[in-house]
Order: structure tokens, then C-alpha cells, then sequence
């Protein structure tokens, strides 16, 4: 899936440079993590074109705001996302009405989500109401970190929660009759990384780290669960050994 740019979400002024900034650098995070490999689903962000003479906040535009952007890593990737991404194909000339402003960008993405900047109450929640064709539509929308968890299974994102209780860090565990569980000894954080790259073969993701390999199993939804994969076949190896993992 693609997730659009929120172009309504640039038509409503800030107070102040300084309250826009601050919302700016919170949308560049959102889009990097969406972006990012942490998205599975996600596909990349489709730009819209946005008035860069808008007055965003007192006596300042867009354009005067970027160049007033201090990280220069930020600014560049900001530009990107104005101009570097491909524009999602208009698939209904009727725009998607709210707060008195228009988007035909909104509308072809009624079915995905868009990513905005927090200028507006409406754009601090997970979904916006409007009008499409006098009909009332919800926008799926992604503004800060709470919504990629609230739709985490939408975008593919993986969480690894340990099974502490099955898979030790140090030793083999029997559990039931006759039945043996692997080890897993990375910490939490390195599992999450190493999940985050694991490769599906077979239904389930393996991924690779140092000298073993390990098998991620899905508890429920998009959580997760890891343990050290010692008895591969020779199949699932050679599918291991295509990606360069260290």
C-alpha cells in the first residue's frame, strides 16, 4: 500500500514559526518511520502538489519555512517527500470536503491512510471526518507514533514480545511431555532488529545473526515471538543464504 500526503493538513496556518516547526519535525519522524523496514505493507509515500506560498504561519510561507529548516538531513528528506515521490493517480474528480477546503488526493486515498501535519484538532486523531459527493467519509490518518500502533496490522509492523516462559536465554527448556524448546538469547532490542529484517520462507520468518540463525513465531496479530533455529533444512537455508545479514 502507498500512504499519501495529507495536502489539507498544509492549508491551515500555525501560530507561530516556532509552533509550526515543531509540527514539521514531528511529521518528517512519521514519515520516515513509515518509510522505514519497521512498514512491511507499505509500499512508499505518494506526494501531492502543496502551495508553498501559503502563509503556514504569520508573515511566513512554506517555502521561507524550509529554508529555516536547522537539520539539513531534515530539510533534504522533507524536499524529497515534495518532489522525489510519485503522485497517486486521481481516480475520482469529486474532492473530499472538510474544514471548508478541498482534496482530490484525500479522495483516492479513502481506502489507504494519508500521513499529516498536526495543524488542525481534526489531524491529531486517527481518522477525519468529511464529504465526499455530499456523502460523509472517514480518512484513515497517521500523524504520530500512536497511530502506526493503532494500525500496526494495516502497515505490516512486527513487535517482538519474548515467550520468556518457553524459550530461555541461557539453556534448552523441556516443556510437556517429551517436548524441548530452543533458546533465545538476544536481548529484546535486538530481537525487534533482527525481526524487523526477517524473511518469510514457508509461512514463517527466519533471519540470520552471527552464527545463528533463528525462527520468529506469530503469537497473535502482529506480535511476535523468537527463538534460536538450530536444525534448518538445507531449503530454508539456501533461501537464508541469499540475504547478506551482517
Amino acid at each position: 500500500m502507498y500512504i499519501t500526503i495529507n495536502d489539507l493538513s498544509f492549508m491551515f496556518p500555525f501560530y507561530s514559526e516556532t509552533d509550526f516547526q515543531a509540527a514539521l519535525k514531528q511529521f518528517i519522524q512519521i514519515c520516515k518511520e513509515l518509510e522505514s523496514s519497521r512498514c512491511h505493507n507499505v509500499a512508499g509515500i505518494t506526494r501531492v502538489e502543496i502551495d508553498k506560498t501559503f502563509p503556514i504561519y504569520p508573515n511566513g510561507s512554506l517555502y521561507k519555512a524550509i529554508q529555516h529548516i536547522e537539520d539539513n538531513n531534515e530539510k533534504k528528506y522533507f524536499l524529497s517527500l515534495l518532489v522525489n515521490r510519485g503522485c497517486r493517480t486521481q481516480t475520482s474528480a469529486s474532492a473530499f470536503l472538510y474544514q471548508g477546503k478541498s482534496s482530490t488526493a484525500c479522495t483516492a486515498a479513502k481506502d489507504d491512510a494519508v500521513v499529516s501535519l498536526e495543524s488542525e484538532e481534526g489531524l491529531k486523531e486517527v481518522s477525519f471526518q468529511g464529504e465526499i459527493s455530499a456523502e460523509s467519509v472517514s480518512i484513515k490518518n497517521i500523524s504520530r507514533n500512536e497511530h502506526i500502533l493503532f494500525y500496526r496490522d494495516m502497515l505490516g509492523l512486527r513487535i517482538f514480545e519474548p515467550n520468556s516462559e518457553k524459550h530461555k536465554k541461557d539453556r534448552d527448556n523441556p516443556y510437556g511431555k517429551g517436548k524441548v524448546a530452543s533458546p533465545m538469547d538476544l536481548p529484546d532490542e535486538e530481537a525487534q532488529e533482527l525481526l524487523d529484517r526477517a524473511v518469510f520462507i514457508k509461512n514463517r520468518l527466519y533471519a540470520r545473526k552471527g552464527k545463528n540463525n533463528y525462527a520468529f513465531m506469530n503469537t497473535i496479530g502482529c506480535i511476535y515471538h523468537g527463538y534460536i533455529a538450530a536444525d534448518l533444512g538445507d531449503d530454508i537455508l539456501t533461501e537464508l543464504n541469499k540475504t547478506k545479514w551482517d
